[in-house]
């Protein structure tokens, strides 16, 4: 029955190949395990390596920014000391100016103040003169007016005197004169009465003595009739003579009173213009202590305004400016180490044929035999497939592995080192 048996021999042969491939899938996920776990150490030391090359290239930029922020830094309070020795200097040289200023303003305003002073001086001492001038010319005008009212009063009383005296002489002469008629009367009645006298003494009678009578008294009347006109013309003459007189005196009198009223209104003019004068200088007096006041305060003004302009371009009292802040420490770079590699866990061998095989053989071999040759088949390949799942399981286990320890510790000690570095 070879035949019979074959079956079971193909089935064993089937099994050792399985066992062969099993054992070949072992080895080579084992190879396979030490090729991963090498490559993961080497690429964790690889990588702590080139954490450590980078902390130190990171260190050193930090380094560098520090020293150069520092740098800056010192450059920094260096230029702000120079510039503020620059702004004291400044300051000084402002101080000095401005007391120079205020020198040369307080001696400006000294000499504007004398020389307010001195016009002042000036115009006093010019209205002083003009009061001087306004009183001499007032004492003079006075002197004339009263030398010529003194010479009115003079030639007043002169006319007077010269018109008394013409009436005197007028009433002498008249009074000579009357009496000269007098006697020329008294003469002429005498040489009537003594031509009467004699005309009788001759002895003539009736009408020849009376007419020689009659023609002494004729000639006596008419020498009486021509001393009486001579009397009254005399009279007449006198009287005109005493009249204009008179009037010469009352012209020469009126006369003298209107120049004398005329020298009053000089005199009064004189002394409106005096006491004119008088409040214009006081005026002017007041208008001088007025621009001397003013001038006084112009120039305090002047000198106040300057000083203002001159405090306007004082330079404030410099001061340190704050210090810069000095640079802080830059932050150190903490890189993270990669996680440690983990070893492998150990590929465990997968499941044998177990004779399934053969026995499968042997079930093809049988099935011919027994009826039941289709449910032993189907048996048969349950089993087949029950298999391949043990196969399929048997291989996935070997992605789980245990880590490798030497390695491990490897890890370690380079982390070690890289802390104390």
């Amino acid at each position: 029955m070879g035949w019979f048996n074959s079956g079971e021999e193909a089935g064993r042969a089937a099994d050792d190949r399985w066992d062969e491939q099993r054992d070949i899938a072992h080895a080579s996920a084992n190879d396979q395990r030490d090729y991963v776990m090498e490559s993961q150490a080497l690429a964790y030391n690889d990588a702590v390596l080139g954490n450590a090359i980078q902390e130190r290239n990171l260190n050193q930029q930090v380094l560098w920014q520090e020293h150069t922020a520092m740098r800056s830094w010192d450059h920094e309070v260096q230029q702000r000391e120079a510039e503020f020795n620059s702004q004291v200097a400044a300051f000084n040289k402002s101080e000095r100016l401005y007391e120079a200023q205020l020198g040369l303003n307080s001696r400006a305003r000294t000499m504007a103040d004398r020389s307010a002073y001195a016009v002042q001086g000036e115009r006093l001492d010019a209205v002083m003169f003009q009061g001087m001038q306004s009183d001499l010319k007032l004492s003079q005008t006075k002197a004339d007016i009263d030398a010529q009212s003194s010479k009115l009063r003079i030639g007043a009383a002169k006319t007077r005197t010269d018109i008394n005296q013409k009436q005197q002489a007028a009433s002498l002469q008249r009074q000579q004169q009357r009496a000269t008629s007098a006697f020329n009367s008294e003469k002429q009645l005498v040489e009537i009465m003594q031509a009467a006298g004699k005309a009788g003494a001759r002895g003539q009678a009736g009408r020849s003595a009376e007419k020689t009578i009659q023609s002494i008294m004729a000639a006596g009347g008419r020498a009486q009739a021509q001393l009486a006109d001579q009397i009254t013309r005399g009279d007449s003459a006198y009287n005109l003579t005493m009249m204009g007189l008179d009037k010469s005196l009352i012209y020469s009198e009126a006369d003298s009173q209107l120049s004398q009223s005329v020298l009053d209104t000089k005199a009064g003019y004189a002394d409106l213009a005096y006491g004119l004068g008088v409040k214009e200088r006081d005026a002017t007096k007041l208008s001088i202590a007025s621009a001397y006041d003013r001038a006084i305060a112009k120039s305090e003004f002047d000198e106040y305004g300057a000083n203002l302009a001159a405090d306007a371009k004082r330079m404030s009292e410099p001061g340190f400016a704050p210090l810069p802040p000095k640079p802080l420490e830059l932050p150190r770079a903490i890189l993270m180490d990669p996680m440690l590699p983990i070893d492998l866990p150990e590929v465990r061998p997968g499941a044998g044929s177990g004779g399934v095989g053969a026995a499968q053989g042997r079930a093809q071999d049988t099935a011919m035999m027994v009826n039941s040759f289709v449910s032993l088949a189907s048996a048969a390949l349950g089993g087949w497939i029950a298999c391949d799942m043990r196969v399929k399981h048997e291989v996935a286990s070997l992605e789980y592995t245990e880590v490798d320890d030497t390695l491990s510790k490897l890890a370690f000690a380079v982390k070690v080192l890289r802390e104390h570095s």
